[in-house]
Parts: C-alpha cells; sequence; structure tokens
C-alpha cells in the first residue's frame, strides 16, 4: 500500500466532545475516554482510473515529461489496468510500478499487440521497465501475479 493510501487518523475524541449517547468511559470512535490512540483506516477505491482492456486503456496525462497514476487492481473483480500513450520522438522511457502491497506485473504493448518490454519481479519489489521503444502509440498493462492479488499501486 502506497503512503499517500495510508489514512492514519489520531482521535483526541472524548465522550464530553460527543453530543450522541455514548456509555461512560467510551467514545463513538470506541476509544477510552480522553485516550490518544491511532487507528489504521482502510482506504476504500471509490474510483477506477485503468481501462479494463487495451481498447479501453486510460491515456496518461504527461506534465514535464512525467506521467503518475494511482489506482487499484483486483478490487471489485478489477484484475487488470491498462493505460495508453504516445511517443512522439525516439528516446528513452522509464515506466516504474510501485506502491505495491501484493506482488504485481508490468508489461508494455505496441498498438499492433507486440510486447516490447515486460517485469516480473517478485513479491512488492518495484517493477521497472527501460527502453528506447521508437516512435507510436504504446499500451502499458498491469496485472497480480495470480487472480487473487489485491493491491493499490503506483504508475
Amino acid at each position: 500500500m502506497t503512503d499517500s493510501l495510508k489514512l492514519l487518523q489520531f482521535s483526541h475524541t472524548s465522550a464530553d466532545d460527543c453530543d450522541c449517547p455514548v456509555t461512560q468511559g467510551q467514545n463513538p470512535y470506541g476509544l477510552g475516554s480522553g485516550e490518544i490512540s491511532p487507528q489504521l483506516l482502510t482506504p476504500t477505491p471509490t474510483l477506477d482510473i485503468g481501462g479494463d482492456s487495451a481498447t479501453n486503456a486510460t491515456p496518461l496525462a504527461f506534465e514535464k515529461g512525467l506521467a503518475v497514476v494511482e489506482d487499484w487492481i483486483g478490487v471489485n473483480g478489477d484484475r487488470r489496468d491498462y493505460f495508453s500513450f504516445s511517443q512522439s520522438q525516439a528516446g528513452a522511457l522509464e515506466i516504474v510500478l510501485d506502491g505495491l502491497s501484493d506482488n504485481a506485473n508490468l508489461q508494455v504493448f505496441r498498438s499492433n499487440g507486440e510486447r516490447v518490454g515486460a517485469s516480473y519481479r517478485g513479491g512488492i519489489e518495484q517493477d521497472v521497465i527501460t527502453g528506447d521503444f521508437g516512435v507510436g502509440d504504446y499500451y502499458i498493462s498491469l496485472f497480480g501475479k495470480t487472480s487473487d492479488v489485491e493491491t493499490s499501486y503506483r504508475l
């Protein structure tokens, strides 16, 4: 899980701060009165950014040569995400997949379906594809190593 998707909430609420009925020594958040206790909130994906196939791939929006996307795979049946981009001139390209909480993999295809790069690093290690793929239209596919993978990611 990426740091940007982790939410840490510190509750300073006591029973005296609440206008709702609570039992003595407890607040509506289940914490003892006056206690400070961190709670890791489980982020729930509310928006699926990545397309579900090459034909409906989400175009990457580049700004100053950089595009960053944070999303999930494996949640609600979303097993793969696809992104598209165009390279208008030859030059080096680096595609990085990180921020994983489970094993995911990365592939790059030309618009004709030819695979031009792949990374299958194990575990939650960063996947990286580098190269000069030439001028053209490309698709990035990312997916879990197995069908039960659920992970956030940053591309």
